[in-house]
């Protein structure tokens, strides 16, 4: 993890170690001259890193660094331009719940985070799994109205339907679902 301002890593690393419990090793990076020998002799699966870490974390200089299956997430403690984030596996916020940071570590493992059910046995209807698509391609409430030839008012009650079914109430946990759901390509997730 590389962060530095104190109180985000400590935040962060603490919800790590309740989702990953033991299966993990943790390295906390909080001074931008670390970085180099840390890494290097850490050799980590996962780096999480702030786009803004020493001026600008430059991932593409650290995936040359790093062995090929090295997977980077962007961690978002602050309001950051989009192309910051580019070029990052996935991305994880200081809003994310747990439940959120667990399904991202699922995914980056490979795994199916979520079913396509909640546990009422509730799907999602397939114009609830089209603004789900609009949502994570980055569309704001008018734009997918528009496109649907809907009200905001019925996006509105689309969007509050599929946060009840799925419990769902991040953008992170909405785009990590669609993904691993089939909804969305990667490619088409606004960055």
């Amino acid at each position: 993890m590389a962060e530095q301002h104190v109180v985000v890593r400590m935040g962060i690393m603490s919800a790590l170690r309740r989702v990953l419990g033991g299966e993990a090793s943790y390295l906390e990076i909080g001074e931008p001259a670390d970085l180099d020998t840390r890494i290097a002799s850490f050799m980590p699966s996962v780096v999480i890193a702030s786009p803004t870490f020493g001026g600008q974390f430059d991932i593409e200089t650290w995936r040359g660094k790093c062995a090929r299956e090295t997977r980077f997430v962007a961690l978002v403690s602050s309001v950051v331009e989009s192309r910051l984030c580019r070029g990052y596996d996935a991305q994880i916020s200081i809003f994310d719940t747990e439940d959120d940071i667990t399904n991202l570590f699922r995914i980056l493992r490979g795994e199916n985070p979520e079913p396509d059910t909640d546990t009422n046995g509730e799907t999602l209807s397939e114009r609830e799994k089209e603004v789900v698509k609009c949502v994570v391609s980055g569309l704001t409430n008018k734009e997918i109205a528009d496109k649907m030839n809907i009200s905001v008012y019925t996006v509105l009650t689309h969007r509050r339907n599929i946060a009840r079914k799925l419990n769902i109430h991040s953008s992170i946990a909405l785009t990590i679902y669609a993904i691993s759901n089939k909804f969305v390509d990667v490619g088409d997730v606004k960055q």
